[in-house]
């Protein structure tokens, strides 16, 4: 039987690893919400997660800020902090915004979510900084534990709750079990009160942990620490924008990275399990791996070469981070110095890269912070070996020839022009065919979003082509005043028998490039096309406000690539584009989609709106430089849509419940 203080202390430790754990999942359940309630709000934004997750980080350093300095000072006080974010519950949607810019969903993530994240973001450190000062115990383990509640937070989020339940009852259910955490931070409070003032004062000289340095931590060291946390940091948002680039942004895009992220905290921080002494020496491999595919090679393969390298260099820098921990008593420091360091890492992608680079140089950037870190720290026993070093110049050997072999493929085609913006990452490429003269295309990621031949750039291509689905709508249902959301290059002006044509493009950029490289907005013969710059949702909300006059038919083609804005496919979203169109005006979307049916989803609100709805059947035979294509047509009566029947068109019968700005699960509509 063990002594009935040990008994006491291992149930502390319990108590304060339950608080680590649940605030943890309680956190990281909260990231994904917030996102979700953001999106009516600020759009499908590329950049919205990256910028999300650098206010996260920012707010884990202030957190953290706090727990340096007042989980001891302002000790007796903690409960009362742990009960003010009850008045900020539960969430609510914020405001509509009028544009989307980073300052202005700073403000709007700080105003309505700052108190309740602050609050849970403390939980790790200052649970650690109790259990120090009471106990002989080693507290960073339960860094380990923070991030498996983490973990499974996310995990459980995204495949459990956010495919069945609304965004209202999660956060009516995440309220309630926030009153839990309360509960749970007020008995870790209890349980781990020094018994005396100067218990905690004398453990806090005395305490040095077997596998961590005694020294005090000198400003090298912070630096060290803040940089060696600040380069994963930066290449997990990295990674998730190459596999929302090139992937597409199915549901596990971005859950993917993340949750390799918070796994390598995990093994890094459990004292049992450590890096394979080749991978410590040999990540740099690891890390060349990731830089050649970057910018290079598209699809699924490079995708997974990214996130094995990713988890190899994550792995080694929180390995690294653990190996050279402080003791106990600086350990409030030491988590400042990674939180900070993390807040660097996500500002850097979320601010930084998106306005000084055209591609993706990020990941390069950190992966050169983490090896000039590394090579500063330099240890003998860290030191290549002979066979190392000849494995490496192999390597690298390879790789370059590598490069230059995609690299000379594609030449083939001509970069006319390179873009970025919070919305995308573009290229222009001009490719000259011997028989056809130049083509252009518009891409993103590996999506095409236009393709225009200069010897006759009245014909529309791609997706357009008039022997698909598109070409059916125009000729049997013949409108003449139609309204566009999704601007591409402005191949819909190639059908001339459309008297009045509108754009609605949030993103400027590609008004830019399309009237800068393309030749669709400026044709012989057509009247002025009219491009709105902004949220279209917002823009035709306006209109309807105003009394504008309404069109003959709205046309949804703003899903970039196979990454779905789902605040434009909801049951609100389609009864604000009714009230934009005539009485027997149809809505026509376009949802070609590698991974997603939307057939199903866009029956389902047909169903619930009293609508008919009909999708294409396959494209004809195609020609060079057309692509296959699917759409669908929202109608209010049947006999709008007979033409398109007699062409092969059919209804699809719903499979879920109607999507809405409340509940949207992609997951459930994957194919």
């Amino acid at each position: 039987m063990p002594p009935k203080e040990d008994t006491g202390a291992n149930r502390d430790v319990l108590v304060l690893a339950a608080f680590v754990f649940f605030g943890a999942f309680l956190l990281f359940s909260m990231e994904p919400m917030v996102g979700r309630l953001l999106v009516p709000a600020f759009g499908s934004a590329f950049h919205v997660w990256s910028t999300i997750l650098m206010w996260f980080q920012g707010t884990l350093f202030l957190a953290y800020l706090y727990a340096h300095y007042a989980a001891t000072t302002f000790r007796k006080l903690h409960p009362l902090l742990l009960l003010l974010p009850v008045f900020a519950l539960p969430f609510a949607p914020p405001e509509a915004s009028q544009e989307f810019t980073v300052n202005a969903m700073l403000f709007s993530l700080t105003r309505h979510f700052a108190l309740p994240f602050f609050v849970l973001a403390t939980t790790s450190v200052v649970a650690q900084k109790w259990l120090a000062q009471t106990s002989d115990a080693d507290p960073y383990p339960l860094y380990a534990a923070s991030n498996t509640g983490s973990l499974l937070a996310l995990l459980i989020y995204s495949l459990g709750i956010e495919p069945f339940v609304g965004l209202a009852r999660q956060s009516q259910g995440w309220a309630i079990a926030f009153g839990g955490y309360v509960a749970l931070g007020i008995a870790a409070w209890w349980v781990s009160r020094p018994r005396d003032e100067r218990e905690a004062v004398e453990r806090e000289r005395e305490h040095e942990d077997s596998g961590a340095r005694t020294s005090t931590p000198t400003l090298g060291d912070y630096l060290y620490w803040s940089a060696v946390a600040a380069a994963p940091s930066a290449l997990s948002l990295a990674v998730t924008n190459f596999m929302l680039l090139e992937v597409g942004n199915a549901p596990l895009a971005w859950i993917i990275p993340l949750s390799l992220y918070l796994i390598t905290f995990i093994i890094a921080f459990s004292p049992k399990i450590t890096v394979p002494s080749a991978l410590r020496r040999l990540w740099p491999l690891f890390a060349l791996a990731s830089v050649a595919f970057t910018n290079n090679v598209s699809g699924l393969w490079p995708a997974a070469v990214q996130l094995v390298a990713f988890f190899v260099v994550a792995w080694v820098a929180h390995d690294e981070l653990f190996r050279t921990r402080p003791n106990a008593t600086h350990l409030t420091q030491f988590y400042l110095a990674l939180s900070f360091g993390g807040w660097l890492g996500s500002a850097f992608v979320a601010l930084i890269a998106p306005e000084i680079f055209a591609r993706l140089h990020e990941s390069h950037v950190a992966l050169v912070v983490l090896a000039i870190a590394m090579a500063a720290r330099y240890r003998p026993e860290r030191a290549l070996h002979q066979r190392d070093v000849r494995v490496i110049a192999f390597v690298t050997v390879a790789f370059f020839f590598l490069v230059i072999g995609l690299a000379a493929v594609k030449q083939k085609s001509s970069i006319l022009a390179r873009a970025r913006s919070h919305y995308g990452i573009y290229v222009v490429e001009g490719i000259v065919k011997e028989d056809k003269g130049e083509v252009r295309r518009l891409v993103n990621g590996t999506t095409v979003h236009g393709v225009q031949m200069l010897a006759t750039p009245e014909t529309p291509l791609a997706y357009f082509h008039r022997h698909g689905p598109l070409g059916d709508v125009v000729t049997t249902l013949a409108p003449k005043n139609i309204g566009v959301i999704g601007l591409g290059i402005g191949a819909f002006a190639g059908y001339v028998e459309i008297d009045e044509l509108l754009f609605y493009e949030i993103d400027p950029v590609v008004v830019d490039l399309a009237r800068r490289h393309f030749r669709y907005l400026s044709l012989d013969g057509r009247p002025e096309i009219e491009v709105v710059v902004g949220d279209a949702r917002r823009e035709i909300a306006q209109e309807v406000a105003s009394g504008a006059r309404p069109y003959e038919m709205l046309v949804i083609d703003a899903f970039s690539g196979d990454a779905i804005p789902t605040h434009l496919v909801t049951r609100e979203a389609i009864e604000l584009y009714l009230a934009r169109t005539e009485a027997g005006g149809p809505l026509l979307f376009h949802i070609s989609n590698r991974y997603v049916d939307l057939k199903p989803v866009l029956a389902a609100a047909a169903r619930d709106l009293d609508l008919v709805m009909v999708a294409s059947a396959s494209d004809r035979e195609l020609v060079p430089d057309e692509v296959g294509s699917v759409w669908a047509v929202l109608a209010r009566d049947e006999g709008t849509v007979a033409p398109l029947r007699a062409r092969g068109w059919v209804s699809t019968p719903p499979r879920d419940r109607t999507w809405t700005d409340d509940y949207a699960s992609i997951l459930r509509a994957l194919r």
